[in-house]
């Protein structure tokens, strides 16, 4: 399947075979491979795509996790990351069902706590409700066995650490982090690493930064370009990153300025340059 593909970075091999695995689903859609598809897909998107791709993945498979809800015979990985795709387009409903599926589950193992905790807090923060909430679980999740799980670990650690340094925590930050970051090198996950979360290394202290955005330079670097009209291709040549990574700095900005768009954020922008640090903006 294309679960090691992709997260060591090979996206061509893994997008090979999800095609292959897309069309034997459809040739044959029997349950179980919809439900193995699924979960290949989410991994795929989590690994590296576009933010909007990953918000938009429940509503253009709905007839899937339609069929997905239906069923009774979800196991915890496929219940896992439905609940992650669901944070994702901040369907509460959908996030719902599949957590309370996972606390129905008989024999749990013991790092299941933990990635409840952190999907819970995905869901918190992504639905909107109480940040204070989303926090607490997700400061839970870290402080809960996971080893067992080593990426999962790391993923739910990045999340922790994200949501530490935007409340001032950097030290909670920063070895959240680096403890992700060690996961990440030890797994030979390329795309997590590189991404780092950040424009940084995974768990680095956040800049002093002179916008009301609290931007990253990498961060005011992708903007600029984006500004400047380039695409993804044409930013990630040249800064010398991957797409992927422009995706991930382009959302970090979407969730700091609450807009979904490239369109949104520029019009944004050019409507007040000045609160972002870039006064030479044309209106």
């Amino acid at each position: 399947m294309s679960l090691l593909p992709s997260t060591e970075g090979r996206f061509a091999r893994a997008d090979e075979l999800l095609d292959q695995a897309r069309d034997f689903h459809r040739r044959k859609p029997w349950e179980e491979a919809g439900r193995m598809l699924m979960v290949a897909e989410v991994v795929r998107l989590h690994a590296g795509a576009d933010p909007d791709a990953r918000r938009g993945y429940v509503r253009s498979q709905q007839a899937l996790f339609d069929r997905f809800t239906a069923s009774r015979g979800n196991g915890l990985v496929e219940l896992l990351h439905a609940a992650l795709a669901a944070a994702w387009a901040g369907d509460a409903d959908l996030g719902g069902w599949a957590l309370t599926s996972i606390e129905r589950l008989p024999l749990l193992p013991d790092w299941s706590g933990a990635v409840r905790d952190w999907l819970r807090g995905l869901l918190e923060e992504a639905t909107g409700r109480d940040p204070a909430v989303a926090a607490a679980s997700l400061r839970r999740a870290a402080g809960a066995p996971s080893a067992e799980v080593p990426l999962y670990r790391a993923h739910l650690l990045v999340d922790h650490a994200r949501i530490a340094a935007r409340a001032g925590r950097t030290d909670v930050a920063e070895r959240a982090g680096r403890e992700a970051a060690e996961l990440y090198r030890t797994l030979g996950a390329a795309p997590y690493l590189e991404a780092g979360r950040s424009g940084e290394p995974v768990g680095a202290a956040p800049r002093p930064v002179k916008d009301a955005w609290a931007m990253t330079d990498r961060e005011r670097e992708v903007l600029a370009l984006v500004l400047n009209g380039l695409s993804y291709a044409q930013i990630a040549r040249e800064l010398f990153i991957t797409q992927s990574t422009v995706a991930f700095h382009l959302s970090n900005l979407y969730a700091k300025t609450g807009v979904t768009s490239r369109h949104q954020l520029t019009a944004m922008v050019r409507g007040d340059p000045a609160s972002f640090g870039m006064l030479g903006v044309p209106a």
